[in-house]
């Protein structure tokens, strides 16, 4: 049964309780009005009112996502959730039947399917589609735990632990294997129970949820050691659930390793996130250090969010959300494969330039003005631009880079109207991590026409110090070209000196400052003027796969997956000299098997083709082909190109290191 209220955190993290009824008349229509344009922001709306019971506050919302995501495969599944939930069972199955036909078979959808079906009195079809869901993902949550209730149902927990001890001896099958550990744990059989667990952890850290749960488990059977040993590893602040690393925390704790405690809470306490502040203020008294501050509510940054994240009661003016910095660091495809050979070395003393999401200055309105409309394009653009000129940066001058990108809980991104404040985005920046430049940007429009504007901000002082404008532009394709050169033009003046044209590819196998074999351009070399809006479409893309694929969102809210995986593809098709346009691709592929992508499987066959026609070519996906092929479910192939790449002569040290760690 549902609880009374609904639980919110106001901005200095402290929990507040709001009456249901009042909620749902009062809040929850003020939060869908914000996120009425924006597709992203509406589907985490619907998302948390489903879970809440609040399907009849959402049926029109539910509608406007499918017509602002143009049918895609996450607004027809909560469309038929929202209309299944609220009698309308026929127009249910309907969406999810079109969208099958046009996106093809996934589980969510079909796990779906069953549950309509069921719910219409067809047994036998709904269970036959259960079983297709599993094929299609076998650790689909939903899938199998309702494979496992009508097991028990019919034949009790023995034949569940039967099917459960059988479905997890298929390599890949990990959920079945965790619901084994937590079993045994919970019965008294920790050895059985460490066993399956030591052999899931990993797989299990895919999921947030699930490797909380892997946690937890091992915290209450008492298993302190092995919860140090085999969650700390995996544990990355970032996208794993708080409660994680809370629970890795405590084991070192009452390990009585306080070093190892209180480096993952200066990592936790680093995230500046105000609903953590209560238990991380606790741990503080522990470990004998000053507690985090409550961060500060962003002045002038109007947004909405996650009623569990609002600062107001329902019947305040404004909600205020708690919205997350997330920082990428070099290239976004450098991080997204893991290879850092791949990218130039920095030295440890370089000068750090770092980049925000940019603004879109057409969202401001006066305060009795029509909410402005959310342009698509400009909306990709506020993100693509500074992740191109991030990686530009660190590929093409001898500074390192990253870049900081607002969302909110769930994944969904911010854009808003205004530049943020300096020292907001700096604030909780390690020593080591300051840059020596923060740059922001902000798209504008007047009668002159469209433009980009970029902001220089000293790193110490956070105080303005240069500005680029590129104004007067009929349309802003190629407008990344212009900015990068002006921008590298002012950084030399500032010391920020270019970069040689190392052969970065070349060093890895031959030793030598070439290029890359094959005839391909190296990996610093810049995208041709005419592909760099496909680029930037590109970068777009590889970030809305990097959320759900690191544990920051859900797969679900992706758009259109296909389109976000064919547009790296794409990239690679038109440019297939380009060294970098194969990295995206091939890191678009990873992302995609990493979140646990069953809707990509021709761009999967196509990158296949691509590493067998390019095995004699010392390019990157010759060099990347052991993992590419591991990840692609091609052990043999894998395990063949691993080992003629370690017999190379000229194989550098970190190249060999890191194919030493590519393994099953």
């Amino acid at each position: 049964m549902a609880k009374e209220t609904i639980t919110v955190f106001d901005s200095q993290g402290q929990p507040r309780e709001i009456p249901r009824a009042e909620f749902m008349e009062q809040a929850l229509p003020k939060l869908l009005a914000a996120a009425w344009n924006d597709a992203n922001m509406l589907s985490q709306q619907i998302t948390f009112a489903l879970g809440e019971g609040m399907h009849a506050g959402v049926a029109d919302a539910a509608r406007r996502l499918d017509e602002l995501d143009g049918g895609s495969e996450r607004s027809k599944v909560l469309l038929a959730a929202v209309e299944f939930q609220n009698g309308g069972q026929e127009a249910a199955e309907n969406a999810l039947r079109e969208t099958l036909a046009k996106h093809g078979e996934s589980a969510v959808a079909v796990i779906n399917l069953a549950r309509v079906r069921a719910g219409r009195g067809d047994q036998n079809e709904a269970e036959q589609l259960l079983e297709r869901a599993l094929q299609l993902d076998p650790n689909q949550e939903n899938a199998l735990g309702w494979r496992c209730q009508l097991l028990q149902e019919r034949s009790g927990d023995p034949a569940v632990l039967e099917f459960l001890q059988g479905w997890r001896e298929t390599p890949g099958h990990w959920r079945a294997r965790l619901w084994l550990a937590s079993h045994w744990m919970r019965t008294g059989q920790i050895d059985e129970g460490l066993e399956e667990m030591r052999l899931c952890i990993a797989d299990s850290s895919r999921d947030p949820a699930a490797f909380l749960s892997a946690s937890a488990e091992l915290g209450k059977a008492g298993c302190l050691e092995e919860l140090a040993a085999w969650v700390g590893p995996y544990f990355d602040e970032r996208r794993h659930r708080p409660e994680t690393g809370f629970n890795l925390m405590q084991a070192l704790l009452q390990l009585q390793r306080r070093d190892e405690a209180l480096a993952v809470f200066k990592r936790m306490a680093a995230l500046n996130l105000a609903p953590l502040v209560p238990a991380l203020t606790q741990f503080a008294k522990a470990l004998g250090v000053e507690a985090p501050t409550p961060p500060q509510v962003a002045p002038g940054v109007p947004a909405q969010a996650q009623p569990s994240q609002a600062g107001q009661a329902a019947g305040g003016a404004q909600q205020q959300l708690e919205i997350r910095l997330f920082v990428i660091q070099g290239p976004v495809w450098g991080q997204g494969i893991g290879a850092q050979w791949l990218i130039p070395e920095k030295a440890a003393d370089a000068p750090i330039v770092a980049f925000a999401g940019f603004a879109d200055a057409t969202l401001n309105v006066t305060k009795d003005a029509p909410a402005p409309q959310i342009d698509e394009v400009r909306n990709r653009l506020s993100r693509a631009l500074p992740m191109y000129l991030c990686e530009a940066l660190w590929l093409r001058t001898q500074a390192r880079t990253d870049v900081i990108v607002p969302i909110l809980p769930g994944g969904a991104f911010v854009v808003t109207g205004q530049l943020w404040p300096a020292e907001t985005l700096l604030k909780g920046r390690p020593e080591n991590q300051k840059p020596k430049f923060l740059i922001q940007g902000s798209l504008t429009k007047d009668d002159g026409g469209l433009g980009v504007e970029l902001i220089a901000y000293d790193g110490k002082t956070s105080k303005e110090v240069h500005r680029i404008a590129v104004t007067g532009l009929k349309s802003l394709s190629g407008v990344s070209v212009r900015l990068e050169q002006e921008l590298v033009d002012w950084l030399e003046t500032q010391g920020v000196a270019r970069a040689a044209q190392t052969g970065v590819l070349g060093r890895v196998l031959g030793g030598s400052a070439a290029g890359s074999g094959g005839g391909a351009d190296d990996i610093t070399v810049a995208p041709p003027p005419a592909s760099h809006d496909q680029h930037l479409l590109a970068l777009a893309s590889l970030l809305s796969q990097a959320i759900p694929a690191i544990g920051l969102g859900s797969r679900e809210n992706i758009p259109d997956e296909r389109a976000l995986v064919e547009a790296c593809m794409a990239l690679a098709r038109t440019q297939p000299r380009s060294s970098i346009a194969r990295a995206i691709a091939a890191c678009s592929i990873l992302l995609s098997i990493r979140y646990g992508s069953t809707s990509v499987d021709k761009q999967k066959d196509e990158m296949a083709a691509w590493i067998e026609a390019d095995r004699a070519d010392d390019g990157v996906l010759r060099l990347l082909s052991p993992a590419l092929l591991l990840r692609l479910g091609k052990k043999d192939k894998s395990d063949a190109a691993k080992a003629a790449l370690l017999a190379s002569p000229g194989a550098s040290e970190s190249y060999r290191r890191w194919l030493g760690d590519v393994k099953a």
